[in-house]
């Protein structure tokens, strides 16, 4: 008799047959040998180890088909049973009276093939991935007992290239000052934007640095490579925070020069490295910083610029959105109309076109976009807490169009890019949100809320979060959290018994709560726009892989070449707080458009495209005849893939 508690079986002996082994508390472990080979009998095995490559040496998740006349067996490499516990990773079929096998199909885990022929029983087959030559793909998928996918659409080549580029994120915990919220904002960056910005029909790009690290333009060469230029000018702002990036031509010249949104919660509100900065280009791709300040009068926290001409006088104008006061997190922000006067000299007119951009929120990005087809270039605007927010150009005058989008679409929205994706010569819009995979849940009767008040009257004002439990609010914040945050609350929760089944009522006063800003978030879907084509959207959840995790980037493009445009997503956060556990659920999407308002979502394995870590933004580069994808990461090397 033991006390055990676990046993595995495999064959410690290479006799064909699988021995057991029991682990016991405090006693020696038990072996049990298996002596079915001493029987007499005429069945057979075979034994296969697998040899992966990289960083899976052991070619976990690869799985092996025999083939033998009419029958078929298969396994796969799963050897994980319990804490720590694993059986044998080598792959131990038997086989009875098969003595000859007419096929092993080996398929590994980044869905490469291996095949071995006339293959002899009773032995230990050693295959190693590297050693593979890819047979006919075609051929394999005639054979009914083996699955192969089709070829993939992208092709990873990151470590094939000399050139890339490693983002370095700046050491700031944005819970050290602002204990009261859930998700860091110093880490949304680096963007990314490309375009030829000497002329020489190459396209360039431009990475943004976080702060005390310096972002990098990169000018492709007529061998395809690409090296970093104008570094001493771009070092000299290496203290700033990068948080988007345009290429547009400022000043008539025909050329293109670039524009640098900046912030980052990590700085103060009076700090000067919160300005944006213009390059002027001389026209051959060297840049100078443009003598004007620009005019968003006050030290900002920029999340997002986009050019476009809105009042159709022949020269680029600027939108700048404003994502949050530094330390005043749901304090509503500002939008910003720069009109330009032709010679890359830009005047903030928001009051007198666009008024309602005037504490409209915090503000992630928006786009340009004739949604209503006549023929001049109307805004739309989202933000954390913020409805989709479409914005009717009418003769340079901006309003809000109220019924552009249905009621109560407020979320937590981070990126949007446009498309036609039905193939109906209007524009519909593609939006990354928040997800459904997180602890915080939201519905039109339920949403989740945020109330902004100074609550202690400290003269600084605390945001408090709560979401519904049944029928009533919860605020989402622990007790020691907030009676860190507000001291003068420490009396009334001393234990965490005390605080535990209060609502928001219970803790704060119904005159503090009258007197909040409160924003609501009712929509958390990553959701898709059709343009109805009268001046409305109808708004439907992407499929559910895109509401695994939060998504930073988006890529419309037709991948595939069937005419019908595809979506590339990305996304992850890293940077929330313990109690709700880090987002990192996406491992790069492939939407495949089907040309009728729908998707059919396409994991990595299968398409290829598959990211690892936070990604930021993804945008195209034409290199020779190919086009490239670059994949900015948050702390990560740049990704690249081609189709």
């Amino acid at each position: 008799p033991s006390h055990s508690n676990g046993a595995v079986y495999a064959d410690l002996d290479n006799d064909g047959d699988l021995d057991l082994a029991v682990n016991n508390v405090n006693a020696e472990s038990f072996l049990y040998r298996n002596e079915s080979d001493i029987l007499e009998n005429e069945n057979h095995y075979i034994k296969i180890k697998l040899t992966g490559k990289g960083q899976n040496p052991y070619a976990i998740g690869a799985n092996v088909t025999l083939v033998a006349g009419e029958k078929t067996f298969y396994q796969e490499n799963i050897p994980v049973r319990g804490f720590q516990s694993s059986i044998d990773q080598r792959f131990n079929f038997g086989l009875g009276e098969i003595n000859i096998l007419d096929s092993i199909i080996v398929q590994w885990p980044d869905d490469e093939i291996t095949i071995k022929t006339n293959v002899s029983a009773d032995q230990i087959l050693n295959i190693d991935q590297s050693e593979t030559e890819i047979p006919d793909r075609t051929g394999l998928r005639n054979q009914t007992h083996l699955t192969v996918a089709p070829d993939k659409t992208f092709t990873e080549i990151t470590d094939e290239l000399a050139w890339g580029y490693l983002h370095k994120e700046n050491q700031f915990v944005d819970f050290d000052r602002d204990r009261l919220i859930y998700h860091m904002m110093s880490t949304q960056g680096p963007k990314i934007c490309s375009g030829d910005v000497n002329g020489d029909g190459l396209e360039d790009f431009f990475i943004g640095g976080a702060a005390n690290s310096v972002g990098a333009l990169f000018q492709q060469t007529e061998d395809g490579n690409f090296v970093r230029t104008n570094e001493d000018l771009l070092a000299a702002d290496r203290g700033a925070e990068d948080q988007d990036c345009i290429f547009f031509d400022a000043d008539n010249d025909q050329d293109l020069d670039l524009y640098v949104a900046r912030g980052g919660n990590e700085f103060l509100s009076t700090s000067s490295l919160m300005v944006d900065q213009l390059y002027i280009n001389d026209g051959t791709g060297k840049f100078s910083r443009s003598a004007q300040y620009l005019p968003t009068f006050k030290f900002e926290f920029s999340s997002c610029v986009q050019a476009g001409d809105y009042d159709q006088d022949g020269d680029q104008d600027l939108f700048v959105g404003i994502r949050t006061i530094p330390g005043y997190y749901g304090a509503p922000a500002n939008g910003y109309i720069l009109n330009n006067d032709g010679q890359g000299r830009f005047r903030n007119v928001t009051e007198q076109t666009a008024p309602e951009l005037t504490n409209i929120g915090m503000i992630t990005d928006a786009i340009w976009l004739d949604f209503d087809q006549d023929q001049d270039l109307d805004l739309i605007v989202v933000g954390e807490w913020m409805p989709i927010t479409v914005l009717r150009n009418d003769k340079g005058k901006f309003h809000r169009s109220e019924n552009a989008v249905p009621d109560k679409t407020e979320g937590w929205w981070n990126c949007l890019r446009s498309g036609d994706f039905d193939n109906d010569g209007d524009q519909d819009i593609v939006i990354g949100n928040h997800g459904l995979n997180s602890r915080f849940q939201a519905t039109s009767e339920k949403p989740i809320s945020l109330y902004v008040n100074d609550f202690d009257q400290n003269r600084t004002p605390e945001p408090v979060i709560t979401q519904f439990d049944g029928d009533k609010a919860y605020p989402m914040t622990l007790r020691h959290d907030l009676v860190m945050q507000m001291p003068i609350l420490k009396k009334k929760y001393q234990l965490y018994e005390d605080y535990k089944e209060q609502t928001i009522d219970d803790v704060f006063t119904p005159e503090q709560l009258k007197s909040s800003i409160k924003k609501e978030a009712y929509r958390l879907e990553s959701s898709y726009l059709e343009n109805n084509g009268d001046g409305t959207f109808k708004i439907k959840p992407l499929p559910s892989p895109a509401q695994f995790s939060p998504n930073y980037g988006i890529l419309v493009h037709d991948f595939d070449g069937d005419k019908n445009l595809d979506i590339l997503m990305g996304g992850n956060l890293y940077g929330v707080k313990p109690e709700v556990g880090r987002y990192d659920a996406n491992y790069g999407l492939f939407l495949k458009g089907r040309g009728d308002n729908t998707f059919e979502a396409e994991f990595p394995k299968a398409s290829g495209f598959r990211t690892i870590g936070e990604v930021r933004d993804l945008t195209l580069v034409k290199v020779g005849k190919k086009e490239l994808i670059l994949v900015a990461k948050n702390n990560d090397k740049m990704q690249i893939f081609e189709f």
